[in-house]
């Protein structure tokens, strides 16, 4: 790596440090406004494939990336997703800590930590936006922005039993 390619990988490394201490000032008011009973959460429901479930469920991956659809638009940082494993149905439940909006995967594979997407060390080398091909069509990455949803593990009966208490606040109102 040349001097010139090092510095540009610094400069992106600062913007992206930038990026991320924004989305937390802005995690943190709206944490303010949830604890203080202002802000709503919302339970989304997705499905994911065996490996990167397998990848949440341990750990090793904590940014789930996806178009950034008519669904996705409703994202909130601190709201929960439930991932349902479409080959086992088991569920996951996370909570979401970060939205990272792009115009197209090749500027958030440029931006964002790969190996935190579900890349590995053996196979980061070979990341590449192309990947995403396979989840989508050209004619739907051609239509969206795209998004990276950092996430937080959170255990299933919590998000179901805060769900459930959601619901009957509303009745008692």
């Amino acid at each position: 790596m040349d001097d010139y390619e090092k510095t540009i990988g610094e400069a992106l490394k600062k913007v992206l440090t930038e990026e991320m201490l924004q989305k937390n000032i802005q995690a943190e008011e709206y944490n303010k406004e949830k604890m203080r009973g202002n802000a709503d959460t919302i339970v989304h429901k997705m499905h994911l494939k065996s490996d990167p479930f397998e990848k949440i469920k341990m750990g090793i991956k904590t940014i789930e990336l996806r178009v950034f659809d008519e669904k996705r638009q409703k994202l909130k940082i601190f709201d929960d997703i439930i991932f349902k494993c479409d080959d086992t149905n088991e569920e996951l439940g996370t909570t979401i800590v970060g939205l990272y909006i792009f115009p197209n995967f090749e500027s958030l594979y440029a931006k964002l930590p790969l190996l935190k997407c579900g890349y590995t060390e053996e196979n980061i080398a070979e990341a590449s936006a192309e990947d995403m091909k396979k989840y989508y069509p050209d004619d739907i990455l051609n239509e969206y922005n795209v998004i990276g949803i950092e996430l937080r593990r959170k255990e299933i009966g919590e998000i179901y039993s805060n769900q459930l208490q959601r619901k009957i606040d509303q009745k008692e109102d």
